[in-house]
C-alpha cells in the first residue's frame, strides 16, 4: 500500500512538472521599430529569473502554468509591465517607448583627476560608476 501511494505521489509531481510553457518574442523600440538587444525581462513571482534579449532582440522564458507579472526594462525607455495567465505557450512582442532623459549642466574644469586606485580594472570600474551617475 505504501509503495502504491509513493508511486502515485511521484507520478502526480512528475505530471505537474511537465506543465511548463514558453513565453517568447522580440522587443522593439516603439518609435524606430529597431530591435533592442540587451533588454531585461523580469518575472516578479520568481526574482531569480532575469532574461536578457539576444543580439536580435529575441527572448524566451519557460515557466510552469500560472499567473505572472512581467517587467521589461531597457536604458532610456519606459518600463513596461504586463500581467499574464500562462496556460499555454505564448508569443509576446513588446514595443518600448523612449523616455526623455535630461541631465543637469556639466562643468568641465582643468586640473588633475583623483582616482581611487591605479589598477586598470578598478579604474575602469570607477569610470563606469561615474558615467552611471549621470543617467
Amino acid at each position: 500500500m505504501m509503495r502504491i501511494t509513493t508511486m502515485a505521489i511521484f507520478l502526480s509531481v512528475f505530471a505537474y512538472a511537465q506543465k511548463t510553457h514558453t513565453i517568447n518574442g522580440v522587443i522593439k523600440d516603439k518609435d524606430t521599430g529597431e530591435l533592442i538587444p540587451g533588454a531585461l525581462i523580469k518575472v516578479k513571482e520568481f526574482p531569480e529569473i532575469n532574461v536578457q534579449t539576444n543580439e536580435y532582440g529575441f527572448y524566451s522564458i519557460s515557466l510552469p502554468e500560472g499567473d505572472y507579472t512581467l517587467d521589461i526594462n531597457y536604458l532610456k525607455h519606459i518600463e513596461a509591465t504586463k500581467k499574464i495567465h500562462l496556460a499555454e505557450s505564448l508569443k509576446m512582442n513588446w514595443d518600448l517607448e523612449r523616455q526623455d532623459v535630461e541631465i543637469e549642466e556639466v562643468e568641465i574644469k582643468k586640473g588633475p583627476l583623483s582616482f581611487p586606485t591605479k589598477q586598470k580594472s578598478e579604474l575602469r570600474y570607477w569610470m563606469f560608476r561615474q558615467c552611471l551617475n549621470f543617467l
